[in-house]
């Protein structure tokens, strides 16, 4: 069962590595992602063994993730007068629909928790949630006004978000060739780790025994709940395909 490394795991690997504060936070934040993804497969693949065809489902994800990845590079291919557009039809609706903590996510910019100095209304109703639908109408007008301000840029990174979960589970099933689901997910994990490792050390990543990026490989990959066995072959055919 695959699952998120406890506390007590999470320090363990952080000391032994030596890891600060902020590498241990980007390689915690990347893990539980790529946890999240497994996670997210498995649960689609016990969905997928009860339909009738799972070629189809599969093509159908492809093709909407191929989309996305579209839509996103024609969102990048903009000028004044179409981010202006944008504002104009997107502003409001973005609002709408993407809660404070996606801002912050997707632009890292926050519209703010202040509340006026007219809060709460003097009318809100006799319904119990009264209170509550204010606050949402108040908070919702902080992310309107920040949506006018960044509405191209906010609709891009929602449509890359979006697509990410999408080119997470593809990633996975292209190394789904009918062997043991441990071994998919094991070398899924290392590609990921692959990238963190660059992100936490600053240099590329070498298959060599007792380096820094199999020591990586190894304690996060048991952390997780994977087999680690054949962890040094598999890390350095994973490498090859990636400078491929």
């Amino acid at each position: 069962m695959v699952k998120f490394p406890s506390e007590q795991d999470r320090r363990e690997i952080d000391q032994d590595l030596r890891l600060g504060a902020d590498a241990s936070s980007v390689l915690w934040r990347q893990v539980r992602r790529l946890v999240d993804d497994i996670e997210r497969h498995q649960a689609l693949q016990a969905d997928a063994a009860q339909g009738l065809n799972r070629a189809q489902q599969i093509r159908f994800i492809r093709t909407l993730s191929r989309q996305l990845t579209q839509l996103e590079r024609h969102l990048a291919d903009r000028d004044r007068n179409t981010d202006a557009l944008i504002r104009i039809h997107l502003a409001p609706r973005l609002g709408e629909i993407v809660s404070h903590s996606g801002f912050e996510r997707l632009i890292q910019r926050s519209p703010g928790y202040d509340l006026g100095s007219r809060f709460p209304p003097a009318r809100m109703g006799s319904r119990p949630d009264g209170i509550w639908r204010a606050l949402e109408d108040e908070l919702q007008g902080h992310r309107v006004e920040l949506a006018r301000q960044t509405a191209p840029t906010l609709l891009n990174a929602l449509v890359h978000d979006l697509n990410a979960p999408l080119l997470s589970f593809l990633a996975i099933e292209r190394g789904n060739r009918g062997g043991a689901p441990g071994k998919i997910y094991r070398n899924y994990a290392v590609g990921q780790l692959a990238d963190i490792h660059q992100s936490i050390y600053g240099s590329p990543p070498t298959p060599t025994l007792g380096g820094d990026f199999l020591t990586l490989c190894e304690w996060v990959v048991e952390a997780i709940g994977l087999n680690t066995k054949g962890m040094d072959q598999a890390a350095a055919r994973i490498l090859r395909r990636k400078a491929s």
